[in-house]
């Protein structure tokens, strides 16, 4: 009898660790563009590894701003390649997969047609009733609102619109999630956060690109700690102003932000700058690198963080970089764990080793470490 007590105890242990490490959400941004890309950079849906995310998001679809409803950016991959139908065929592979489509992004948020559309209780209206239907015409599982950024004049509607997004959404079982600022000045001027936190299923705080060429001096873009901009610091604010921790989802880069030195004999932290890096060979954007082209370059020296407050940075004459690596990333997933965070979100799948050819460190090395930081590996 006695070892049976115990077996049953030893069983209960497991099911307690299991619900709790279970709790945590892994989100992982799919981007369309990156099937365009050459040799084995190229990233299609078949490359998505669904065990080791809890939610994935279809980047992105755009508003049409004569209509305000929301449409597919490429109808040739999404629709017509059937893009669509793949990522959220995923769940085939692993059930309890949510698949969300995120509208927006950066270049679609350029103009004024978002305020217009939070604005008016008719445009929003027309897009909620549209957006039910199309996302229930491709089997997603929800919307992220991927605005960058509300002004201040956006801050009460947008909040509207999700409270509104909400209560139409919640009838279908369909999730409302957004990509927000890690910015403390953006978070107190775009956002009602009480209210985005009552409606919102998660908010996917962007804690990345802090830093970048357009300060004039290098540094780190996505600092777990330390005196400006940081992961800690956006987490704090979110919660200073209304946001619980179980909503909170913190986003980590799969990229290095790039920096031309302005003098190559001066390669630290905090010195002067000359503009952006030049573009990678597959990723092709100044300023940024995909962690499988950083961690496949021959750089002079990687300087990592003793005090663990920063991922590495890296320099080969005048190129320099910060970016995350594994072990930090294992450290931001435990500090999610020891801040009671919601989970972990990325920036983007297609920008970690994902097949493993490059980095030599297995497929997916980055999203393998955040997993193991939340125990969930």
């Amino acid at each position: 009898m006695q070892s049976i007590n115990v077996l049953v105890a030893a069983l209960v242990a497991v099911l307690v660790v299991s619900a709790v490490a279970d709790a945590y959400v892994v989100v992982c941004y799919y981007t369309n563009w990156s099937s365009y890309r050459a040799g084995n950079a190229k990233y299609v849906p078949e490359d998505v590894d669904p065990s080791l995310c809890t939610h994935v998001i279809y980047s992105f679809a755009i508003l049409d701003a004569n209509t305000y409803q929301l449409k597919p950016h490429d109808a040739g991959l999404d629709v017509n390649q059937g893009y669509y139908k793949k990522i959220v065929g995923l769940k085939q592979k692993n059930p309890s997969l949510k698949v969300l489509l995120a509208i927006g992004g950066y270049s679609d948020s350029q103009s004024n047609k978002y305020s217009l559309l939070v604005a008016d209780a008719s445009n929003r209206q027309k897009f909620i009733q549209h957006a039910l239907g199309f996302l229930g015409q491709y089997g997603f599982d929800g919307l992220d609102l991927d605005w960058e950024y509300p002004a201040a004049g956006d801050k009460h509607n947008f909040g509207v619109f999700a409270k509104e997004l909400k209560e139409a959404f919640k009838p279908k079982g369909l999730m409302v999630t957004a990509a927000v600022s890690g910015a403390g000045w953006k978070i107190d001027e775009a956002y009602d956060v009480p209210t985005l936190a009552n409606y919102l299923d998660h908010i996917h705080i962007m804690a990345y690109d802090f830093k970048a060429s357009w300060d004039g001096h290098t540094d780190h873009h996505a600092a777990l700690y330390g005196d400006a901009l940081t992961d800690d610091g956006s987490v704090k604010k979110w919660m200073q102003l209304g946001a619980p921790a179980n909503k909170l989802v913190l986003g980590m880069p799969m990229y290095g932000r790039t920096w031309t030195l302005a003098n190559p004999s001066q390669n630290g932290i905090n010195v002067p700058s000359a503009g952006a890096g030049t573009a990678g060979q597959y990723t092709q954007e100044g300023g940024i690198l995909a962690y499988y082209e950083i961690c496949s370059m021959d750089w002079t020296k990687v300087v990592t963080d003793p005090s663990g407050k920063m991922g590495p940075y890296a320099y080969k004459g005048s190129l320099w970089t910060s970016y995350d690596d594994p072990a930090i990333l294992k450290k931001k997933g435990e500090y999610v764990k020891q801040k009671g965070l919601a989970g972990a979100m990325i920036w983007s799948l297609d920008q970690d080793d994902f097949n493993g050819s490059f980095c030599k460190q297995g497929r997916y090395p980055l999203l393998t470490a955040i997993n193991e930081g939340l125990g969930l590996k």
